[in-house]
This record gives C-alpha cells, structure tokens and sequence, in this order.
C-alpha cells in the first residue's frame, strides 16, 4: 500500500524472494553499484521504484532500462518494487 506522503506498506508475510508476477529473472542480492533486471520477452520493464526500510521511496525511475545505477544509495535492506506489463514484482535486496 503506498500513501499519499510516498510511504510504503509491505506485507510481512512477503518473502525475500516471493514474486507477484513470472517473467523476471532471478536478481543479484546483494547489490553493489548496479541493479541488472532481466526479463522474458513478454515482460516489459514501466516503473522501477526503491524503497529503504522505513516505507521511503529513494529511487524511481520511469522508462524500461535495466541496467540502474544505485550506486549513490546508502547501504542497507532496500525493497525494490517493479510494475511491468504483466503485473507487480518486489523483493528486498541487500546494498552494498
């Protein structure tokens, strides 16, 4: 549930690794200076967002590259939240 103030919500039943959604491949954790995000062909990448562990979103990013630099991100347990064309991915991730 995200709010008004850019807070998120998690479900904390959710596993670390637990998808919403098929057609992401398996990412990297953890993450040092780079998130790599693959994909199927019949996924399509729309909104990026990273939230830190307080519900605060630190990073979004609007197009479809898959390739973020994260490297300016505090180090930590980040949740990345993915919407694609198929539905909703998130998972929590380690940064170096």
């Amino acid at each position: 549930l995200i709010t008004k103030n850019n807070t998120v919500s998690l479900n904390q039943n959710l596993g670390a690794t637990e998808t919403l959604i098929e057609g992401i491949l398996p990412i990297t954790n953890p993450v040092k200076d780079y998130l790599t995000i693959q994909t199927t062909d019949a996924v399509t990448l729309e909104i990026i967002t990273i939230y830190n562990t307080l519900g605060q979103k630190i990073f979004e990013q609007n197009n479809s590259q898959a390739n973020l630099n994260v490297s300016h991100l505090t180090s930590g347990v980040i949740i990345l939240h993915i919407t694609t064309n198929k539905g909703i991915f998130y998972q929590k991730l380690i940064k170096e």
